[in-house]
């Protein structure tokens, strides 16, 4: 099974499933390209070729066949994967992805470049505002 993380997040995202979807299954966990303790790209991140670096995470191993799970971005290369090479996947799961990058998407994303590029600190808070519910903020007040 590949587990693949959305955007502002790395592999430890799926901890808590982790042990669930465990049992009878071998469960990898990538990391994107300048996420977690994965270097920074060089040039632009492609989702075809984060798919095709996936699919060579799993061929590595010797997995012919798999399943693949995968939220935000990593919902997108999971429905890449099917795509590119429909014959290695047993199933896939894609959670709150999407199939066209919009104005919107695009402006945010160009925001988070900056961020990263001037204050990494200020990204997370970003970050954080826009992807957590009101109620995750209320214990501090």
């Amino acid at each position: 099974m590949l587990l693949l993380h959305g955007t502002t997040s790395n592999r430890t995202s799926w901890d808590a499933l982790v042990p669930a979807l465990a049992e009878g299954n071998v469960v990898v966990r990538t990391e994107f390209p300048g996420s977690g303790e994965s270097p920074r790209s060089d040039g632009p991140v492609e989702v075809d070729a984060l798919a095709w670096q996936s699919i060579g995470v799993m061929q590595h191993p010797g997995f012919d066949t798999y399943h693949v799970g995968g939220w935000s971005l990593g919902a997108v290369v999971a429905l890449a994967i099917g795509s590119l090479a429909p014959h290695r996947v047993a199933s896939i799961t894609s959670v709150a992805g999407w199939s066209k990058t919009v104005t919107r998407m695009k402006f945010t994303f160009g925001l988070w470049t900056s961020l990263i590029a001037t204050d990494r600190e200020l990204l997370a808070r970003y970050a954080m505002a826009d992807g957590f519910t009101s109620a995750t903020f209320e214990p501090f007040g």
